[in-house]
Protein backbone atom coordinates (compact mmCIF):
# COMPACT_ATOMS: atom_id res chain seq x y z
CA UNK A 1 0.00 0.00 0.00
CA UNK A 2 2.94 2.72 1.08
CA UNK A 3 4.18 1.70 -2.50
CA UNK A 4 1.17 2.60 -4.27
CA UNK A 5 0.56 5.89 -2.33
CA UNK A 6 4.65 7.06 -3.53
CA UNK A 7 3.81 5.99 -6.84
CA UNK A 8 0.65 8.21 -6.89
CA UNK A 9 2.60 11.31 -5.30
CA UNK A 10 5.07 11.26 -7.71
CA UNK A 11 2.50 10.57 -10.98
CA UNK A 12 0.79 13.58 -9.13
CA UNK A 13 3.87 15.62 -9.06
CA UNK A 14 4.80 14.88 -12.49
CA UNK A 15 1.49 15.62 -13.96
CA UNK A 16 1.46 18.97 -11.80
CA UNK A 17 4.97 20.00 -12.77
CA UNK A 18 4.73 19.14 -16.79
CA UNK A 19 1.19 20.89 -16.85
CA UNK A 20 2.94 24.02 -14.70
CA UNK A 21 5.87 23.81 -17.80
CA UNK A 22 2.98 23.40 -20.53
CA UNK A 23 1.31 26.35 -19.39
CA UNK A 24 4.18 28.89 -19.10
CA UNK A 25 5.02 27.86 -22.36
CA UNK A 26 1.89 28.52 -24.45
CA UNK A 27 2.08 31.50 -22.25
CA UNK A 28 5.20 32.89 -22.89
CA UNK A 29 4.50 31.58 -26.84
CA UNK A 30 1.02 33.66 -26.78
CA UNK A 31 2.76 37.02 -25.60
CA UNK A 32 5.43 36.82 -28.24
CA UNK A 33 3.68 36.05 -31.27
CA UNK A 34 1.87 39.09 -33.45
CA UNK A 35 0.42 36.46 -36.39
CA UNK A 36 -2.32 34.76 -37.09
CA UNK A 37 -5.43 34.77 -34.63
CA UNK A 38 -3.61 34.59 -31.33
CA UNK A 39 -1.75 37.60 -32.08
CA UNK A 40 -4.98 39.83 -33.14
CA UNK A 41 -6.26 38.28 -29.67
CA UNK A 42 -3.03 40.25 -28.04
CA UNK A 43 -3.43 42.99 -30.62
CA UNK A 44 -6.92 43.68 -28.86
CA UNK A 45 -5.95 42.90 -24.67
CA UNK A 46 -2.58 44.46 -24.76
CA UNK A 47 -1.36 46.23 -27.56
CA UNK A 48 -3.71 48.27 -29.28
CA UNK A 49 -4.56 51.80 -28.68
CA UNK A 50 -6.71 52.79 -31.31
CA UNK A 51 -9.24 55.93 -30.96
CA UNK A 52 -11.87 53.42 -33.08
CA UNK A 53 -12.75 49.68 -31.94
CA UNK A 54 -14.63 47.75 -34.02
CA UNK A 55 -16.79 45.12 -32.40
CA UNK A 56 -18.83 42.08 -33.10
CA UNK A 57 -18.56 38.43 -34.95
CA UNK A 58 -17.54 37.78 -38.67
CA UNK A 59 -19.84 40.02 -40.13
CA UNK A 60 -17.78 42.87 -38.52
CA UNK A 61 -14.51 41.25 -39.10
CA UNK A 62 -15.11 41.26 -42.76
CA UNK A 63 -17.61 44.07 -43.27
CA UNK A 64 -15.42 47.27 -41.69
CA UNK A 65 -12.20 48.10 -43.22
CA UNK A 66 -10.24 50.30 -40.40
CA UNK A 67 -8.18 51.99 -43.20
CA UNK A 68 -10.70 54.01 -44.68
CA UNK A 69 -12.48 55.03 -41.38
CA UNK A 70 -9.14 55.87 -40.19
CA UNK A 71 -8.41 57.93 -43.44
CA UNK A 72 -11.36 59.91 -43.41
CA UNK A 73 -11.79 60.73 -39.88
CA UNK A 74 -7.82 61.29 -39.20
CA UNK A 75 -8.60 59.06 -36.30
CA UNK A 76 -7.05 55.44 -35.57
CA UNK A 77 -9.22 52.25 -36.25
CA UNK A 78 -8.86 48.32 -34.97
CA UNK A 79 -11.30 45.81 -36.25
CA UNK A 80 -11.89 43.50 -33.49
CA UNK A 81 -14.16 41.25 -34.76
CA UNK A 82 -13.97 37.89 -34.16
CA UNK A 83 -15.60 35.05 -36.56
CA UNK A 84 -18.75 33.43 -34.24
CA UNK A 85 -18.64 35.50 -31.72
CA UNK A 86 -20.66 37.90 -29.27
CA UNK A 87 -20.96 40.12 -26.61
CA UNK A 88 -19.79 37.45 -24.43
CA UNK A 89 -16.30 37.90 -25.88
CA UNK A 90 -16.60 41.20 -26.57
CA UNK A 91 -17.68 42.45 -22.90
CA UNK A 92 -14.50 40.90 -21.80
CA UNK A 93 -12.19 42.70 -24.79
CA UNK A 94 -14.02 46.20 -23.51
CA UNK A 95 -13.26 45.37 -20.16
CA UNK A 96 -8.97 44.31 -20.78
CA UNK A 97 -8.51 47.09 -23.32
CA UNK A 98 -10.44 49.73 -21.53
CA UNK A 99 -7.93 49.12 -18.26
CA UNK A 100 -5.15 50.20 -20.20
CA UNK A 101 -6.42 53.40 -21.98
CA UNK A 102 -10.41 54.21 -23.12
CA UNK A 103 -11.14 54.28 -26.61
CA UNK A 104 -13.29 57.41 -28.36
CA UNK A 105 -15.75 55.39 -30.08
CA UNK A 106 -16.87 51.72 -30.40
CA UNK A 107 -18.65 50.47 -33.56
CA UNK A 108 -20.78 47.66 -32.78
CA UNK A 109 -21.81 45.08 -35.71
CA UNK A 110 -25.01 43.61 -34.00
CA UNK A 111 -25.67 40.05 -34.94
CA UNK A 112 -27.43 36.38 -33.43
CA UNK A 113 -24.30 35.95 -31.08
CA UNK A 114 -25.37 38.98 -29.45
CA UNK A 115 -28.77 38.06 -29.30
CA UNK A 116 -29.70 35.13 -30.26
CA UNK A 117 -30.39 31.96 -26.94
CA UNK A 118 -27.27 29.56 -27.55
CA UNK A 119 -24.74 27.82 -25.36
CA UNK A 120 -22.78 30.64 -23.66
CA UNK A 121 -19.92 27.91 -23.15
CA UNK A 122 -18.73 27.93 -26.68
CA UNK A 123 -17.87 31.74 -25.98
CA UNK A 124 -14.83 30.60 -23.97
CA UNK A 125 -12.21 29.43 -26.91
CA UNK A 126 -10.51 32.95 -27.17
CA UNK A 127 -10.95 33.55 -23.52
CA UNK A 128 -9.47 30.76 -21.62
CA UNK A 129 -5.91 31.71 -22.69
CA UNK A 130 -6.11 35.25 -20.49
CA UNK A 131 -7.71 33.39 -17.76
CA UNK A 132 -6.18 34.61 -14.38
CA UNK A 133 -7.18 37.82 -15.04
CA UNK A 134 -10.59 39.44 -13.53
CA UNK A 135 -12.52 40.67 -16.90
CA UNK A 136 -12.02 36.84 -17.78
CA UNK A 137 -12.51 35.22 -14.59
CA UNK A 138 -15.92 36.85 -14.35
CA UNK A 139 -17.25 36.14 -17.10
CA UNK A 140 -16.33 32.56 -16.99
CA UNK A 141 -17.70 31.22 -13.95
CA UNK A 142 -20.82 33.43 -14.69
CA UNK A 143 -21.16 31.44 -17.60
CA UNK A 144 -19.86 28.25 -15.84
CA UNK A 145 -19.06 28.36 -11.84
CA UNK A 146 -17.27 24.69 -12.51
CA UNK A 147 -14.72 26.24 -14.88
CA UNK A 148 -12.55 27.81 -12.04
CA UNK A 149 -11.95 24.27 -11.08
CA UNK A 150 -11.14 23.24 -15.10
CA UNK A 151 -8.81 25.95 -15.16
CA UNK A 152 -6.71 24.60 -12.13
CA UNK A 153 -5.33 22.98 -15.18
CA UNK A 154 -2.98 25.03 -17.40
CA UNK A 155 -3.00 22.70 -20.42
CA UNK A 156 -7.29 23.02 -20.28
CA UNK A 157 -6.88 26.53 -20.87
CA UNK A 158 -4.98 25.78 -24.51
CA UNK A 159 -7.49 22.64 -25.20
CA UNK A 160 -7.93 22.49 -28.73
CA UNK A 161 -5.63 25.58 -29.56
CA UNK A 162 -2.08 24.40 -29.23
CA UNK A 163 -1.85 23.37 -32.67
CA UNK A 164 -3.31 26.96 -33.64
CA UNK A 165 -1.16 29.04 -31.38
CA UNK A 166 2.16 27.59 -32.28
CA UNK A 167 1.66 27.91 -35.97
CA UNK A 168 0.28 31.42 -35.54
CA UNK A 169 3.65 31.75 -33.53
CA UNK A 170 5.83 29.98 -36.28
CA UNK A 171 3.81 30.69 -39.85
CA UNK A 172 0.65 32.12 -39.51
CA UNK A 173 -2.12 31.36 -41.79
CA UNK A 174 -4.97 34.01 -41.38
CA UNK A 175 -3.75 37.48 -41.89
CA UNK A 176 -5.23 40.51 -41.37
CA UNK A 177 -5.26 44.04 -41.85
CA UNK A 178 -5.48 46.03 -38.38
CA UNK A 179 -7.94 43.42 -37.54
CA UNK A 180 -9.78 43.53 -40.72
CA UNK A 181 -9.96 39.86 -42.85
CA UNK A 182 -11.48 41.40 -46.55
CA UNK A 183 -13.14 38.11 -48.11
CA UNK A 184 -12.64 38.02 -52.37
CA UNK A 185 -14.80 36.46 -54.70
CA UNK A 186 -18.29 37.09 -55.70
CA UNK A 187 -21.25 35.57 -54.70
CA UNK A 188 -21.96 33.01 -57.61
CA UNK A 189 -25.26 31.40 -56.49
CA UNK A 190 -28.54 32.67 -55.37
CA UNK A 191 -29.32 32.46 -51.46
CA UNK A 192 -32.17 30.26 -50.65
CA UNK A 193 -34.83 33.27 -49.47
CA UNK A 194 -37.16 33.26 -46.48
CA UNK A 195 -40.58 33.11 -47.95
CA UNK A 196 -42.68 33.61 -44.35
CA UNK A 197 -44.74 36.37 -44.84
CA UNK A 198 -43.65 38.61 -41.78
CA UNK A 199 -40.46 38.59 -39.56
CA UNK A 200 -41.40 37.04 -36.38
CA UNK A 201 -39.78 39.16 -33.64
CA UNK A 202 -37.84 37.47 -30.88
CA UNK A 203 -36.65 38.79 -27.28
CA UNK A 204 -32.66 39.04 -26.88
CA UNK A 205 -31.14 36.34 -24.55
CA UNK A 206 -31.36 37.60 -20.75
CA UNK A 207 -27.73 36.87 -19.76
CA UNK A 208 -26.44 38.86 -23.00
CA UNK A 209 -28.89 41.59 -22.63
CA UNK A 210 -26.97 42.03 -19.38
CA UNK A 211 -23.51 42.62 -20.68
CA UNK A 212 -24.87 44.24 -23.77
CA UNK A 213 -26.06 47.24 -20.47
CA UNK A 214 -22.93 46.56 -19.02
CA UNK A 215 -21.42 47.67 -22.33
CA UNK A 216 -23.82 50.86 -22.69
CA UNK A 217 -23.32 52.04 -19.01
CA UNK A 218 -19.15 51.62 -19.23
CA UNK A 219 -19.33 53.59 -22.29
CA UNK A 220 -21.05 56.40 -21.03
CA UNK A 221 -19.36 56.18 -17.39
CA UNK A 222 -16.03 56.49 -19.13
CA UNK A 223 -17.18 59.00 -21.88
CA UNK A 224 -16.86 56.94 -25.56
CA UNK A 225 -19.12 57.07 -27.61
CA UNK A 226 -20.92 53.60 -28.51
CA UNK A 227 -22.63 52.84 -32.00
CA UNK A 228 -25.14 49.88 -32.75
CA UNK A 229 -24.91 48.68 -36.39
CA UNK A 230 -26.76 45.93 -38.01
CA UNK A 231 -25.07 45.43 -41.92
CA UNK A 232 -26.14 44.36 -44.95
CA UNK A 233 -26.88 40.57 -45.69
CA UNK A 234 -27.88 39.26 -49.35
CA UNK A 235 -31.67 39.24 -49.82
CA UNK A 236 -32.63 40.44 -47.30
CA UNK A 237 -36.15 42.19 -47.54
CA UNK A 238 -37.64 41.36 -43.83
CA UNK A 239 -35.98 43.11 -40.68
CA UNK A 240 -34.05 41.16 -38.17
CA UNK A 241 -36.17 38.68 -35.72
CA UNK A 242 -34.10 41.19 -33.04
CA UNK A 243 -35.06 44.35 -34.59
CA UNK A 244 -37.84 45.54 -32.24
CA UNK A 245 -35.43 44.41 -29.13
CA UNK A 246 -32.35 46.46 -30.63
CA UNK A 247 -34.64 49.41 -31.15
CA UNK A 248 -35.90 49.11 -26.98
CA UNK A 249 -32.53 48.81 -26.09
CA UNK A 250 -30.94 51.72 -28.36
CA UNK A 251 -34.24 53.88 -27.45
CA UNK A 252 -33.75 53.35 -23.83
CA UNK A 253 -30.44 54.02 -23.52
CA UNK A 254 -29.74 56.57 -25.90
CA UNK A 255 -27.09 54.65 -28.44
CA UNK A 256 -27.11 55.55 -31.85
CA UNK A 257 -28.61 52.68 -34.22
CA UNK A 258 -28.14 52.33 -37.98
CA UNK A 259 -29.40 49.51 -39.77
CA UNK A 260 -28.99 48.18 -43.12
CA UNK A 261 -29.65 44.74 -43.26
CA UNK A 262 -32.00 45.35 -45.86
CA UNK A 263 -30.10 48.34 -47.31
CA UNK A 264 -31.31 48.12 -51.49
CA UNK A 265 -27.74 50.05 -52.27
CA UNK A 266 -26.01 46.83 -51.24
CA UNK A 267 -28.44 43.59 -50.62
CA UNK A 268 -29.14 42.36 -54.34
CA UNK A 269 -25.71 43.31 -55.55
CA UNK A 270 -24.08 39.85 -56.36
CA UNK A 271 -20.69 42.09 -56.79
CA UNK A 272 -20.53 43.08 -52.81
CA UNK A 273 -21.16 39.55 -51.70
CA UNK A 274 -18.84 36.86 -50.83
CA UNK A 275 -21.98 34.57 -49.53
CA UNK A 276 -25.18 35.22 -48.13
CA UNK A 277 -24.08 36.87 -44.94
CA UNK A 278 -20.94 38.25 -45.54
CA UNK A 279 -20.05 41.07 -47.74
CA UNK A 280 -16.32 40.78 -49.85
CA UNK A 281 -13.55 43.10 -50.09
CA UNK A 282 -15.62 45.25 -52.74
CA UNK A 283 -18.73 45.55 -50.85
CA UNK A 284 -16.85 46.29 -47.45
CA UNK A 285 -15.10 49.20 -49.08
CA UNK A 286 -18.42 50.54 -50.20
CA UNK A 287 -20.34 49.73 -46.95
CA UNK A 288 -17.53 50.87 -45.18
CA UNK A 289 -17.16 54.61 -46.73
CA UNK A 290 -20.86 54.68 -45.97
CA UNK A 291 -20.69 53.85 -42.25
CA UNK A 292 -17.72 56.94 -42.43
CA UNK A 293 -20.70 59.31 -43.06
CA UNK A 294 -22.74 58.82 -40.52
CA UNK A 295 -20.05 57.94 -37.86
CA UNK A 296 -18.73 61.64 -38.53
CA UNK A 297 -22.17 62.49 -37.05
CA UNK A 298 -22.12 60.65 -34.34
CA UNK A 299 -18.41 62.16 -33.11
CA UNK A 300 -19.40 65.61 -33.57
CA UNK A 301 -19.85 67.31 -30.14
Amino acid sequence: MKRLFTKLFIFALLFVVIDAAIGKGFSKLIANTRGGDTGKNNEIVDRTKADIILFGSSRCDHHYDPRIIADCLHMSCYNAGRDGNGILLMYPYYQLLSSRYQPKMILYDLSSFDLGVDDHTKYFEWLRQFYGRSAVDSMVWAINPTERYKMMCHAYRYNGKGLQIISDAIHPVQQDILGFKPLVGALDYAPKKDTSPVSVQKPIDKFKEKYLIRLIQDCKRKGTKLVFYVSPMYGQEKRSVYYDAIVSLYRKYDVPFFYHQTDKRFVYNRNYFKDGVHLNNIGAEQYTKLVVTEIKGVLKP
